[in-house]
């Protein structure tokens, strides 16, 4: 196992102020601290070249768990080894293991170029000049930024500069990539466009990932394998498929493209329509009745493509954030 996790805990301290005006002027002088725990005794082990998805609501304790593996903070108790390495020691040979993109923060200088930044990690990992460029042409290449690694990050689209931000992260070709919601705030075709990148780089390149998203495209797309966290404890360890009560629907769910909007009147008859984007709709059908509308769907309708959605997937974790003490109607993002 390339990362195992054993019986990690994780609790931190911070200030609390009661409500009330004359709660708040005491605070300036008493200080109350109250004791948060934001994993609590978790264990997992990760084999190598896997891409394993680490969800959960927020306050869960994903973030906090990524940061323990890649050494930025410490754990209260349990042990954390990453490819034999203990992550807090940050010792230089492991931080050359391991990649990182965190969506929220930036790796980029906001007033340099990317390419400048990209030449400051080639110092920090001692990367020699021939590598750096076939890296840098091969990634560029890639994720089809070659026209603007050269001009200044505020200049940039998000999604550009997402795509930057991937290329710091593998420029010295790390086994492990830790991506803490890499898609968040990109619309559907930059998402789209950075899961098929992760997907053929890292199979390509028997990379380890652990990922988290509240983008459900990411999970069902990349993900071999779930790790859901729940106040900060393991609530789920398999395979996306092996949800419980993922096959006891009462419905299944199918995406089809067809070729013309005539096709659309005559699938209505076979489910109810729930979604619909230019020539691709999400059809509801009843479970009992799915193979032979399946069948009746391709003889009749002009077809370009269809593919069975697990949309259930999406309201079975939101049943699972909402047992969570900290949300009450969160949902995770579903895009077609």
């Amino acid at each position: 196992m390339i990362i195992k996790v054993e019986n990690v805990s994780r609790s931190f301290s911070r200030a609390s102020i009661d409500e009330g005006f004359w709660n708040s002027v005491k605070s300036l002088f008493h200080r109350k601290k109250e004791m948060v725990h934001a994993v609590k005794n978790v264990s997992f082990s990760i084999p190598k070249g896997k891409i394993i998805g680490l969800i959960g609501a927020n306050g869960a304790g994903k973030s906090t768990l990524i940061k323990l593996m890649t050494g930025l903070i410490t754990p209260t108790s349990g042990r954390i080894t990453v490819d034999s390495f203990t992550p807090h020691k940050k010792e230089p040979a492991f931080l050359r293991k391991i990649g990182v993109v965190l969506g929220q923060k930036n790796q980029l200088w906001w007033d340099l170029t990317p390419y400048e930044t990209f030449l400051l990690h080639k110092e920090i990992y001692q990367i020699s000049q021939d590598e750096f460029e076939r890296s840098i042409e091969r990634l560029t290449a890639a994720l089809h930024v070659e026209h603007v690694v050269k001009s200044p990050v505020r200049n940039l689209s998000l999604g550009e500069r997402m795509k930057c931000e991937l290329i710091a992260a593998l420029l010295h070709s790390p086994d492990i990539l830790f991506l803490d919601e890499p898609t968040i705030g990109l619309d559907f075709i930059a998402q789209k466009n950075i899961r098929r990148f992760l997907k053929s780089y890292c199979r390509e390149r028997d990379v380890t990932v652990i990922l988290t998203s509240h983008y459900l495209p990411d999970i069902e797309e990349l993900c071999e394998h779930l790790l859901i966290l729940r106040d900060g404890e393991l609530y789920y360890n398999g395979s996306l498929d092996g949800l419980p009560g993922l096959h006891d629907g009462e419905y299944k769910f199918l995406s089809i493209t067809f070729s013309d909007k005539d096709s659309l009147s005559l699938l209505k008859q076979y489910g109810e329509i729930i979604e619909e984007h230019d020539h691709t709709i999400l059809l509801k059908i009843s479970r009992n009745l799915f193979s032979q509308a399946l069948r009746d769907i391709i003889n009749d309708c002009d077809i370009i493509h269809f593919e069975e959605k697990h949309t259930e997937i999406q309201f079975l974790l939101e049943e699972i954030y909402k047992q969570s003490e900290h949300v009450g109607d969160e949902k995770i993002e579903k895009i077609y």
